[in-house]
């Protein structure tokens, strides 16, 4: 049986993180960071995508991550920690929580 509308072309495919997720519990368990992955094609200018699981990594406090440049994916040179990773986090969501206590008052 033919395809029905069958189009050859070219295209583009890359895996990119759509979401990230931190799990910071009370106590008990280790605070984790799941990145949430997808496969992107672009087609003849049609954007399709695939959602395919995660990947994740528990926060260990010394652990260092070389920091890339997010348009080229060179590394940089500088380097974080998990626990700077975490601190900046954190920072961003106190302010947003001061923000909205504040023009809640």
């Amino acid at each position: 049986m033919a395809n029905y509308n069958e189009v050859v072309s070219q295209g583009t495919m890359w895996t990119r993180c759509y979401e990230i997720v931190v799990v910071n519990p009370f106590a008990g368990l280790q605070k984790t960071a799941k990145f949430f992955e997808e496969d992107v094609v672009v087609l003849d200018g049609k954007i399709i995508s695939n959602r395919k699981g995660y990947i994740q990594k528990v926060f260990n406090p010394g652990d260092v991550v070389q920091l890339r440049d997010p348009q080229t994916n060179q590394v940089t040179g500088e380097t974080i920690t998990h626990e700077q990773i975490y601190n900046i986090l954190y920072s961003l969501y106190m302010t947003r929580a001061i923000e909205r206590d504040e023009q809640q008052a």
